[in-house]
């Protein structure tokens, strides 16, 4: 069954950007999200982002030409639903979207005003649903409930089929045959349910939360000061819960809540981007990938290597070697 969605729900009909890794950024920006690109590999594929509107939400279906670290903003009164229709099977690629990995069938949800941020493979592909939350209001109405938001961003429960609705909607999209609109508006209430219904609410109210994300935000301050002070070197766990007398498990929600991913993965992450750049920086005639690698406290060379490639789409040393 998955199988037959994840290969039938290619890019058509609607708006459709096409081009480099700018495509995110532009595609997105059609309507209205914001979208900063932090780092991305060398491009060798097309990137679209096919757009669809329907009465109380946009959908976007994503596919990635190259691999792309990119962080997002969804704006404050939408809901975003985010759904892995097909990913590279491809050995050390991996696409980690707010902390957790994906898998073809991830279904998750980022709530209205959040940040959030995706390490994705060239050859992935997703559908984004841009969900009014003024339709999620009228939903819950209707259905006797109060609409509550979403604690955080994170995996929604299978059991809800709201990939089976998405992917749906998008199927309805690539058509304007007006038989396809009861279809759509099925899924469409489909999916509206569901994130009544069964998304986990917030316990806390709008106030309790804001304060939860900004003493996040000191958290994951101090943890950055501390690797500054050792030139970029990622500080230990122990060490970053000693700096901000916080818990393992509180330093590493602090992390998911305002990075999108654990500390661990977010470290590993930059220190790839520091060694691009410096890479790029040097002349292969006065530096070696050894050195720079092991001036970040990088000493797994050949894990380093895969992973450099995963993200860049190129060796270290291919990189070191274009730098001149």
């Amino acid at each position: 069954m998955l199988g037959e969605l994840v290969d039938d729900v290619e890019p058509g009909g609607g708006e459709v950007v096409r081009g480099g890794v700018d495509a995110i950024t532009d595609g997105l920006g059609a309507v209205g999200v914001c979208a900063e690109v932090l780092q991305t590999s060398e491009d060798r594929g097309r990137t679209s982002v096919a757009i669809h509107r329907f009465e109380s939400l946009t959908l976007l279906h994503i596919s990635w030409g190259c691999g792309a670290h990119v962080r997002t903003n969804f704006g404050a009164d939408c809901v975003a639903v985010s759904a892995a229709t097909a990913l590279p099977q491809l050995s050390g690629r991996r696409t980690v979207w707010t902390g957790t990995r994906v898998t073809p069938g991830h279904i998750g949800a980022v709530p209205a005003g959040h940040d959030s941020e995706s390490l994705t493979p060239q050859g992935a592909q997703a559908i984004v649903a841009l969900v009014d939350w003024s339709a999620v209001t009228e939903t819950a109405d209707a259905l006797g409930r109060q609409a509550q938001p979403l604690a955080a961003a994170g995996p929604l429960p299978p059991s809800l089929g709201l990939f089976d609705a998405v992917v749906a909607l998008t199927r309805a999209g690539r058509t304007e045959d007006a038989r396809h609109a009861g279809f759509a508006r099925r899924a469409m209430d489909r999916l509206l349910e569901g994130l009544v219904t069964g998304a986990r609410p917030s316990t806390a109210d709008r106030p309790r939360a804001g304060y939860r994300l900004a003493a996040s935000a000191r958290i994951v301050s101090v943890a950055l000061e501390l690797a500054e002070a050792d030139g970029g070197l990622a500080p230990s766990m122990r060490r970053m819960c000693a700096a901000t007398g916080m818990s393992e498990r509180r330093v590493r929600d602090a992390f998911v809540d305002t990075k999108g991913m654990p500390p661990q993965t977010y470290f590993k992450v930059r220190s790839l981007n520091l060694a691009r750049e410096q890479l790029r920086a040097r002349s292969p005639k006065e530096s070696t990938v050894t050195d720079i690698a092991g001036s970040l406290g990088i000493w797994h060379l050949g894990r380093f290597a895969a992973r450099y490639r995963s993200l860049f789409g190129e060796t270290p040393q291919q990189t070191l070697m274009g730098s001149r």
